[in-house]
């Protein structure tokens, strides 16, 4: 609040009795509302208008290799192989390994080997997953477990990180068999599945 005190600034001379006086109280009343009405144009709430904008982005993960085939060679030798993919999760995520057959199995099945001869070669996957920040999933994990119904392999998952356009890599390995292999062609399906972790 503003006070301005104008006492000594005006004078009775030339005015009738107790007229100063009154234009004096005047005067104060005049200059003490001013003060208050300026006062409050200063010290008022702003005006304005408050405009609040929302937005989600929903949570995704996918990945590219959607089907991949290679060439074991020959699988009486050790050997490995494998192939990589782009991750995009932008959300912690889980994944899941999958084997048809739960090894490399000769074409026409599992069938009775003779004696001394074998037409499964298992295998063991290894699988990195990449995630932003550095960190990375390493598993391994014995083609027998990957097979649907058998004792699953512990998968890891991302826990709270994410994976924005990282490479991720599978790689098959398998040693050289005791038994004589019967001949044919050996093949199996892996599937990856990464998804949101719920």
């Amino acid at each position: 609040m503003l006070f301005v005190n104008m006492i000594g600034r005006l004078s009775e001379v030339g005015l009738p009795k107790g007229c100063g006086r009154q234009i004096l109280l005047q005067a104060l009343a005049v200059m003490v509302l001013a003060g208050v009405s300026s006062g409050g144009a200063a010290s008022g709430e702003p005006s304005g208008v408050k405009i609040e904008v929302r937005g989600e982005i929903a949570p995704r993960c996918s990945n590219s290799g959607a089907s991949f085939t290679f060439d074991l060679k020959d699988m009486s030798k050790a050997g490995s192989s494998g192939f990589s993919f782009q991750i995009d999760c932008n959300a912690p995520f889980i994944y899941a390994l999958e084997s048809e057959k739960g090894a490399f199995v000769a074409e026409g099945g599992a069938q009775m080997s003779p004696a001394g001869f074998t037409s499964t070669v298992p295998y063991t996957v290894y699988t990195r997953l990449p995630l932003t920040g550095g960190r990375t999933i390493d598993d391994s994990c014995a083609s027998a477990s990957l097979k649907k119904g058998a004792q699953p392999c512990p998968f890891s998952n991302s826990g709270d990180a994410i994976s924005i356009r990282q490479t991720g890599e599978v790689k098959v390995s398998w040693p050289q068999t005791r038994l004589r292999l019967l001949p044919g062609a050996y093949s199996d399906r892996l599937t990856i599945d990464i998804s949101i972790r719920r």
